[in-house]
């Protein structure tokens, strides 16, 4: 299949597809604070909550709440 096809069937434009690809090769700040986030939650088998991991990861990195607002 091409992009166009797979494009049409997902009902979006080729042009979104590409602008799309771009962004998610880029290296976005977020993503290094995302693996930290996905690494303490699989390492403290997911038991832990928001307040929990939030203080774990003020530990390592100096961060605030709003960092990870979109």
């Amino acid at each position: 299949m091409t992009v166009q096809d797979n494009c049409f069937y997902l009902g979006i434009s080729r042009m979104s597809y590409y602008r799309w690809k771009k962004n998610v090769t880029k290296d976005h700040p977020k993503r290094h604070s995302e693996k930290q986030i996905d690494a303490l939650c699989r390492k403290h088998k997911y038991r832990y909550g928001y307040h929990k991991i939030t203080v774990l990861l003020k530990r390592k990195f100096a961060l605030t709440i709003k960092r990870f607002n979109v």
